[in-house]
This record gives C-alpha cells, structure tokens and sequence, in this order.
C-alpha cells in the first residue's frame, strides 16, 4: 500500500504542470497582452508632442478711428514672439522667429519657422515698415533704444489655440508712433512749384517699446539736432516718438515758388497739437505760403500716410 500511494503522488506531481500548460494554451487566445515599451504605444503616447508649422499674414491699420487696413508692403522685417498662454512677455518666449516679406503681406522666415505642439499660446509681433531697418532687439519684455523716422508696429494676439494641423495667423499692426504731414499751398501772389527740401527738430529718443502692450513712452522734450523729411510734390512727412510737450517743432522748409530756379527758405515754428503726439494718429498740417511767411490755419488728425524708403508719401496708385 505504501507504494502504491507512492506512485499515486509521483502521477500528481507529473500531470499538475500538464494540466496547467493545458489550460494556458487553451486559454491564450482570448487573452490580451499590453507591452507599455512597444513602438505602437509610443506613437499613440507622443501623439500631442507632434509639432505643427505656423505661419503669419500681415495688414498694418491707417486710422486708429476707422480700422481701414493697408497689406503690409514688401520688403519689411518683422519679428515673431511665442509665450504660453497667461506668461507675460518679461518671460524668456518659448519660440521667437524672424521674418520679411518677400510678397506684400506674407511673412517669411529668414531661418528656420516656428512650430508648435497642441496647446494655447499668447502671440506678439513687433514690425519696421522699412526695408533697411530691422526690428530692435527685446530683453524681459523691453526692447532697444528707438529712432525717429521709423515707423514701428505690433501687435498681440492672445489664447491662440494649436490644434493638430497647421496653421496660419493673420496679424494686424498697428503704429506705435506718430506722424507729422505737411501739406502747403500758395498764398496770394504765390505758385508753388515744389519742396526742394525739409527738416524738423523730433523728439529726443530716448524711448524704447513695452512687448505687452506695444507702447513707447512719450518724450518730454525736443531734440536741438534737426531731421530730414521725406518730400513729395507739395507734401512732407516725418514719423516721430510719442511726444508730450507745450514747446513747439522748428521746421525749415526749401520751397520753390512762381517758377523761381532757387528755392526759399522758410523757417517756422509748428505747434504740437493739444502738447502731444499720439501713437497711432497723422497729424495733418495745412500751410499757406505767402511770400516770407507760412502760416498754419488748420491740423487734423488723418489716416497714416504710406511712405517709401525715403520717408516720401506715396499716394494711393503708388503704394504696393
């Protein structure tokens, strides 16, 4: 008996690990295995850190009253900044890209774009509406030290939303300094023939932009050092900073007058509209031309005048 209960726990231990196997095997097709380092899992896991291009069309506002739109000429430089939505523009950008436009409107990068992965984004953008000027530089949200005779702009866009395709932006500029335009007519006796040439004392520049709201403090005073004007036909204009004063502009103007081969100077004090020059706003001077004098009957605030790379106004057949 004893044997044989021996050999009865020696066939146990045999068919155990036969009868185990048996229902492992019978078993294994509805059984599901997840292997967490597989290559299908990893897509399916950086399915949102896929990136996406995006790219940018631009218009620059005339008026700040009336929203009309001119497309952004080509041949200027404009710089992209990217934050995360709610960072504030003090912050390092998590993207920044360069740009010109090669064709009115459409910014093109000048190295690589920029691309992003899903997600909300605060988008600003700071422009030069020159082709030899490029954009300053930004450090914490300020930027370098400005100029007179740049027209700069900017623009903010905020919670832009990247959702799994590419895309594209439309930005709207606007002006963040002002404008003077000079418009003359003749007198009694008086034909105009042309402006030879213009200058006019701009405010000292000391001012430099805020990236989050596009703002550039306004000078205080006026600088001794004279600017030129860009001239064309019977107008000049001149961009300038922001400027807050009760002293008055010195312009000097080089007028041709009745046909006369030397043209005469002209030198005159401007006021300054109610003290300031507003971001944004074309102050439009209307000058009569007598024989020694000019005098100055109305100012209005218009919509920006398009100038070319020498400052000169163009009309509205000219602009690209």
């Amino acid at each position: 008996k004893s044997t044989l209960m021996k050999k009865i726990n020696f066939m146990k231990w045999i068919c155990l690990p036969c009868m185990v196997l048996s229902i492992f095997y019978s078993c294994s097709k509805d059984t599901i295995y997840i292997y967490p380092d597989s290559d299908s899992n990893k897509d399916n896991a950086n399915t949102n850190d896929k990136t996406y291009p995006v790219s940018f069309s631009a218009v620059m506002l005339s008026l700040n009253l009336t929203k009309s739109m001119f497309t952004f000429p080509q041949g200027r430089y404009a710089t992209v900044f990217v934050y995360n939505q709610g960072q504030t523009p003090s912050d390092v950008p998590i993207e920044s890209a360069n740009y010109t436009t090669k064709s009115s409107g459409i910014l093109s990068p000048l190295a690589a774009n920029i691309f992003l992965t899903n997600g909300e984004y605060d988008f600003y953008s700071v422009a030069t509406n020159s082709t030899t000027n490029r954009t300053p530089t930004f450090s914490k949200g300020t930027s370098s030290a400005l100029s007179n005779g740049v027209d700069y702009l900017w623009w903010k866009t905020p919670k832009y939303a990247i959702s799994g395709t590419a895309a594209n932006i439309d930005i709207v500029y606007t002006h963040s300094c002002s404008q003077i335009v000079i418009q003359v007519t003749g007198g009694n006796g008086i034909t105009i023939n042309s402006i030879d040439s213009a200058k006019i004392t701009p405010p000292v520049t000391t001012g430099t932009m805020d990236l989050g709201t596009g703002q550039i403090p306004s000078a205080t005073s006026l600088s001794t050092n004279y600017m030129k004007m860009g001239v064309a036909q019977n107008t000049c204009q001149a961009t300038l900073l922001p400027l807050k004063t009760s002293d008055q502009m010195s312009v000097v103007l080089y007028i041709k007058v009745n046909n006369e081969t030397t043209p005469r100077t002209y030198a005159v004090s401007v006021p300054v509209p109610g003290d300031v020059l507003v971001a944004g706003d074309s102050y439009l001077f209307k000058a009569i031309v007598n024989a020694t004098t000019i005098t100055f009957p109305s100012v209005s605030v218009i919509g920006w005048v398009v100038v070319n790379e020498q400052g000169e106004p163009l009309y509205p057949g000219e602009i690209n």
